[in-house]
């Protein structure tokens, strides 16, 4: 319980740190974002400068993702109690991410609901985001396709939602580090995506973690108190 506490101290202290340093940093990055943007319109035929324009644009996107993960990671992760139906929310995410990471074919989702309402208490678009987080890295970790596993099921007085993928699984030390502020297995990506996740299941009382399947893949379970019934 003391290391808990600890944790959720040092938590606090990184989220008012990065809440200062996105502020300073984002204006700054608009406006050079901006500067090169006007450059670049108006280019004649210069393939070096223009080569130079488009990786500052790009550098330039890079560093204003990772400044929403400081603000998201910063801002309040519970803004809303109200009672819902996570059916509907994992109904709502595997559409999204049907338009975000489907138009290959290569993945399928399949969701394993029970006919009873799953009622929770809480903000629903921030669990939203979670589950959204959750799916998309499922399917960039299928590189070559497969099957993404979404559950849920009761489990005493909560509910446990899991994700599970045919992707390569994670390896223990992984699994110690992955809901880390900037720890990412991607070869792209800020690492943001699971810190924040910890910090809004952690909000709603809730227990997020991270396992290897025994059969391949990884299992990413989320666990919420049930609503009152």
């Amino acid at each position: 319980m003391r290391q808990e506490l600890r944790r959720q101290d040092r938590m606090a202290a990184v989220g008012e740190l990065a809440t200062g340093v996105a502020h300073e940093i984002r204006n700054p990055v608009a406006v050079i974002r901006s500067a090169v943007e006007e450059l670049r319109g108006n280019l004649d035929a210069h393939e070096l400068v223009a080569k130079l324009a488009e990786m500052v644009v790009q550098e330039s996107d890079q560093l204003n993702e990772i400044i929403e993960g400081f603000l998201d990671f910063s801002r309040n992760p519970v803004r809303a109690h109200e009672t819902f139906d996570l059916r509907s929310v994992l109904d709502e995410v595997v559409e999204s991410l049907h338009r975000t990471h489907g138009q290959g074919g290569a993945h399928n989702m399949v969701v394993h609901a029970p006919e009873k309402a799953c009622s929770v208490v809480g903000d629903r678009n921030s669990l939203r985001q979670v589950f959204v987080n959750l799916g998309a890295n499922a399917l960039e970790s299928m590189e070559n396709g497969g099957t993404l596993d979404i559950s849920i099921e009761r489990v005493g007085g909560s509910f446990e939602v899991r994700f599970d993928d045919e992707g390569p699984g994670l390896e223990p030390d992984q699994v110690a580090h992955i809901f880390e502020p900037f720890y990412t297995t991607k070869e792209s990506g800020v690492g943001m995506g699971l810190a924040v996740s910890l910090r809004i299941v952690t909000a709603h009382d809730g227990v997020i973690r991270a396992s290897s399947r025994g059969e391949g893949g990884t299992r990413m379970t989320v666990r919420l108190p049930a609503a009152a019934e």
